[in-house]
């Protein structure tokens, strides 16, 4: 558990560009700073720029899906839930979609995001991988339970672009 964590965090220290954000946030630190760029298999690209707000109290993540046919984008913002001390996101999208759920960091390094939606399909059980690659990149996976298995939906490795500009 210990070197998953530390191994997350010493790959935060080396990231260009990254500020520091608060102690209960510091998995995601290695994030913070930069632009991260994946292609899905049909080619379009999803772009996340990760930035600390209120002196890194919390962090933003603005992402834009180009290339889909129809135009995508989000914002999320993670925090530190002090009352049940754990870190928590809400999301919400340009489709009028929102999200709210729980960020579970690993001994591993990994960070999951279990997720649930309801939509007029019915309600889905999602969860999101984050596997840091390294320095300069960080494979997702997302899957969805059906039938009490998960089944994995899609997978892309994240490649740092650049430094998050205003």
């Amino acid at each position: 558990m210990i070197l998953g964590l530390l191994t997350v965090v010493l790959l935060a220290d080396a990231s260009p560009g990254a500020a520091t954000v608060r102690p209960e946030l510091r998995p995601l630190q290695f994030l913070v700073g930069s632009c991260w760029t994946g292609a899905f298999k049909d080619g379009s690209t999803d772009t996340h720029c990760f930035e600390p707000v209120y002196g890194g109290a919390f962090i933003r993540d603005r992402h834009v899906v180009r290339g889909a046919k129809k135009p995508y984008e989000g914002e999320t913002l993670h925090a530190w839930d002090p009352r049940d001390h754990k870190l928590v996101f809400t999301y919400w999208a340009s489709d009028g979609s929102l999200t709210t759920g729980v960020s579970e960091p690993q001994p591993s390094g990994e960070i999951v995001f279990p997720q649930e939606h309801d939509s007029a399909a019915g309600r889905m059980v999602l969860k999101s991988v984050w596997t840091p690659q390294g320095p300069d990149a960080y494979e997702v996976a997302v899957s969805q339970q059906k039938d009490g298995a998960w089944q994995e939906l899609w997978r892309m490795t994240m490649k740092r672009e650049g430094n998050v500009t205003k």
